[in-house]
């Protein structure tokens, strides 16, 4: 084995900080999230879009004002989407997925509760090491200099993960509309993904409010 594969090797095995693992459960998580977005949206919404722009263009003679007339054409589009999405139910079951979605929203909570038992355990050991922080100063055994750097650190990384959990509430709000939106449109059995959709927004909140910032 040469040097530079011991040293990619070692860098591989290199245990993460609580710091850095949270952050990086923190990614995957807006990562699936934004993954079930996609999955839980309807079609329809899509195909309003575009026949919203098509009957502005109509309205306004002349395809160029389409975008002109984007007011219009969203009233327009939602109501042919939704004319569209009533005649193509079993269409749509492929697309908002019970499999995928269910799966999807499943490993997020599961993701998110595992999260929020690393997360109280990092904020107890930051505001411990804050502490001690404080006292080495007031001893002098740290420079001013050390204790700002290192409490501006606990700082932006707790920052960094109340806006990934943010964006994870928002995305998991925006998946508890799609399925609400589909349900309305007559897709059944999605009964479970709703509540387990707000759930995982609703914790989020909490997950994200538990953070202090300072």
């Amino acid at each position: 084995m040469s040097k530079n594969d011991v040293g990619q090797l070692s860098l591989a095995e290199r245990t993460l900080t609580p710091e850095e693992n949270l952050q990086q459960q923190a990614i995957a998580l807006n990562e699936l999230t934004a993954q079930l977005v996609r999955q839980s949206t309807v079609q329809g919404a899509t195909m309003g879009a575009i026949g919203g722009c098509a009957a502005a263009a109509i309205v306004s003679a002349g395809i160029n004002k389409c975008v002109g007339s984007a007011v219009v054409g969203a009233t327009v589009g939602g109501l042919i989407g939704r004319a569209t999405g009533k005649a193509n139910v079993k269409k749509r079951v492929e697309i908002v997925s019970h499999n995928g979605v269910g799966r999807g929203l499943q490993k997020a909570e599961a993701d998110l509760a595992a999260m929020q038992l690393d997360l109280d355990d990092l904020i107890e050991s930051q505001s411990m090491e804050l502490l001690v922080l404080a006292e080495a100063r007031k001893e002098g055994r740290i420079s001013e200099a050390e204790y700002a750097n290192r409490v501006e650190a606990i700082r932006q990384v707790r920052a960094e993960l109340v806006e990934a959990l943010t964006l994870t509430g928002e995305q998991a709000k925006q998946v508890h509309a799609s399925l609400k939106e589909a349900q309305a449109l007559g897709q059944e059995k999605l009964e479970w993904h709703v509540l387990a959709s707000q759930r995982l927004s609703e914790n989020s909140v909490s997950a994200r409010e538990a953070v202090s910032l300072f």
